[in-house]
């Protein structure tokens, strides 16, 4: 085991702490306890669609996630960052969750460099200089990127959510209006296994999603960072719900054995033989949130079409196990290259009118890097 994933997971001092705040309090690593506190603070987070409740006992036990809390003197939780470890990358950690008490909101505790949280967090891992965050692109974040207070963009992508009611007919009968679905571009799901081999057999995958990402991609329900590398990318196939390919008709088919006619090869063999280009590639991931059920869908790929048979074919999946009158939240993200405008009209009859209220407006996320001695003011 290497040493820096020793340093990050060795127990945290409880350390009586001002911070750069009035509140005092102090900071530790959260416990299993924590939870009615950690609901507490996150109830209304993303409008009732916040993952951390759901998975915060999962983050407890998995060794590539530390949660520190600022707990104050009456016994309240403040704030929490969810640290995910990249020990592949010895100087960075990732900013999986930051949450803060709406009443103590707009005291320097949301933003990484300011919250006493990080400042054990680096005391304990002093080789951790960098952070790598994913968040809304609002005007505000706009602006310091604009102004250089924001460090390295690493991607930008369209988003767009979707809060449907229980008995949503799209939950009944799902119909996001992609062109026909030909077999040959059909998407594949994917298994761990048969994503595993493919990594394995070539770099095809890798070099594919290199296009529309600078050194990592978000995947699954929890929004993990992971990098670019054939190593690495076989995380993404444990850690998402689904995970889907297509790839342009192929050059080559064989022929029917009865009919002599040619056919499409099989989903399983396009996932491995490299002979044809990938057009889309998807993973997701849900959870139960307070609204009722998320879905997460990431895309990578250059066609709408092909978006939408992506999104339909995660929908199939989810909907053999959710009930219809459970509300359902979709969440999209897809690269900057398929128009957004264009998304949202095709959806509009599907499933409403997107999401806006309670902060949602923005159209991107945006994931950057930055150095934790970088103040962004």
């Amino acid at each position: 085991m290497a040493t820096e994933e020793l340093e990050t997971r060795r127990p945290t001092e409880e350390k009586e702490s001002t911070g750069r705040h009035m509140t005092k309090g102090k900071v530790r690593r959260a416990r299993v306890d924590d939870l009615e506190a950690i609901i507490d603070i996150n109830d209304n987070v993303y409008d009732g669609i916040d993952y951390m409740p759901a998975k915060f006992e999962q983050f407890l036990t998995d060794e590539r996630f530390a949660i520190y809390v600022f707990e104050m003197e009456n016994g309240k939780l403040a704030s929490l960052i969810n640290f995910e470890i990249h020990s592949e990358v010895g100087d960075l950690v990732g900013i999986s969750s930051l949450r803060v008490r709406p009443s103590l909101q707009g005291q320097g505790f949301g933003r990484p460099e300011a919250n006493p949280v990080t400042d054990q967090f680096r005391r304990e891992n002093p080789k951790i200089t960098r952070y790598l965050l994913q968040t809304l692109l609002t005007p505000k974040i706009q602006a310091k990127l604009d102004q250089g207070k924001i460090g390295r963009v690493l991607y930008r992508w369209n988003f767009l959510l979707y809060k449907l009611p229980e008995n949503h007919r799209f939950l009944r009968n799902p119909d996001i209006g992609a062109n026909p679905t030909t077999a040959e571009r059909r998407p594949v799901r994917l298994s761990p296994t048969q994503g595993t081999e493919w990594l394995d057999r070539s770099d095809q995958l890798t070099t594919f999603l290199s296009q529309f990402a600078d050194e990592f991609i978000v995947a699954g329900d929890k929004f993990v960072a992971v990098q670019l590398s054939q190593t690495q990318l076989k995380r993404l196939f444990t850690i998402s719900t689904h995970v889907f390919a297509s790839f342009e008709c192929p050059p080559e088919s064989r022929p029917n054995p009865t009919t002599g006619a040619n056919v499409p090869l099989a989903g399983d063999e396009i996932a491995l033989d490299g002979r044809r280009e990938i057009l889309g590639f998807s993973c997701s991931g849900g959870h139960p949130c307070k609204y009722g059920m998320r879905i997460n869908v990431h895309y990578f790929g250059n066609d709408e079409d092909d978006l939408l048979r992506h999104v339909l074919s995660h929908w199939r999946q989810f909907a053999d196990v959710i009930a219809s009158d459970v509300r359902v939240a979709l969440w999209l993200n897809f690269p900057l290259a398929i128009s957004h405008g264009s998304v949202e009209n095709r959806l509009r009859s599907k499933v409403g009118e997107r999401c806006q209220d309670g902060g949602w407006s923005a159209e991107q996320f945006v994931q950057y890097m930055s150095d934790f001695g970088t103040l962004i003011a």
